[in-house]
């Protein structure tokens, strides 16, 4: 009878669990090696003034800073020479027309008007018809020896006038007199009634030497007795209608004598076009007491 030799069921075990050793034991080392090649790094501490532990940048000398404050101060200069240039495109052109009967036209359009400047035709961006805007005028009185029998009816005229014109709560006006300076009798209102009580303070200053019945002495380099309309046009539009809104305008009451402006009528006309306002001058015979108290004429100046 033959003999079977009996092996165990479990004969390579003791090898499978060396070589699970051996493999644990070669990840372990090659761990530990990572961790001392690659240890982890602090968080870098940082200041205002860059990393910690960098030096600090060296102090200015004093030479240093005066050289420096002298670039900054010629850098202002520079900045401050320059001028600005500014230009507009769009210039506003405010307008009105009327037939051969005086009636106005309120139909017209782009097509039918043409702008001419420096005898060249300008292209017309738009056309707007504006019939209700409020309006902002002054009356401005000339108030020289040559109108002193005119302002009784002017200021009865200019009554009549703010009570006709002016939308109470919607226009405003102002009145100014002048004669080699000027002054303002009523500021901007929209109160008619506030206007016709100012007309009464508006009167033809005599000068101190004049006598009775007689125009005095009048000195045309000084301001009382002569006219510098000019002057009155320039400061009316500049300290009263040039940061108005709406429509604005110049009743100008004169027999346009002028005598004593620094300003020149383009001065006048140039600043009166850039503040978009309106100048309608109404002439006004002057009549003044002569010698022996015989009233004296002065013609309307029709080169105004």
């Amino acid at each position: 009878m033959a003999t079977r030799k009996y092996t165990p069921k479990f004969r390579s075990t003791p090898v499978i669990a060396l070589t699970i050793l051996m493999c644990w034991a070669a990840t372990v080392f090659s761990a530990g090696q990572t961790q001392q090649q690659n240890p982890p790094q602090p968080p870098t501490k940082t200041t205002k003034d860059g990393p910690l532990g960098a030096p600090p940048p060296p102090p200015m000398t004093k030479a240093e800073k005066e050289q420096a404050k002298k670039d900054a101060e010629k850098k202002a200069a520079e900045l401050q020479d320059q001028g600005i240039e500014l230009s507009s495109q769009l210039v506003s052109v405010p307008f009105s027309v009327t037939d051969k009967r005086n009636a106005y036209i309120n139909d017209l359009k782009k097509e039918d008007i043409r702008v001419l400047e420096d005898s060249k035709p300008q292209q017309i961006f738009s056309i707007s018809h504006l019939t209700d805007l409020p309006l902002t005028m002054v009356l401005l009185m000339d108030t020289s020896l040559s109108q002193q029998l005119s302002v009784p009816e002017q200021i009865n005229a200019a009554s009549q006038f703010f009570r006709s014109v002016m939308k109470p709560n919607k226009d405003t006006a102002a009145i100014v007199t002048f004669e080699g300076q000027s002054d303002l009798v009523q500021r901007l209102t929209g109160d008619p009634r506030r206007l016709i009580a100012a007309l009464d303070n508006v009167r033809v200053n005599l000068p101190a030497d004049a006598a009775p019945g007689t125009t005095g002495g009048i000195n045309p380099n000084s301001g009382g007795g002569s006219t510098a309309i000019f002057d009155a046009i320039y400061a009316t539009v500049d300290d009263l209608l040039a940061h108005e809104s709406g429509r604005r305008i110049i009743v100008l009451l004169t027999d346009g004598e002028e005598n004593s402006s620094r300003m020149k009528v383009q001065d006048a006309i140039k600043r009166a076009w850039q503040g978009e306002v309106q100048i309608y001058a109404v002439g006004v015979e002057g009549a003044m007491r002569g010698g022996g108290g015989n009233v004296q004429y002065s013609p309307i100046n029709t080169g105004l």
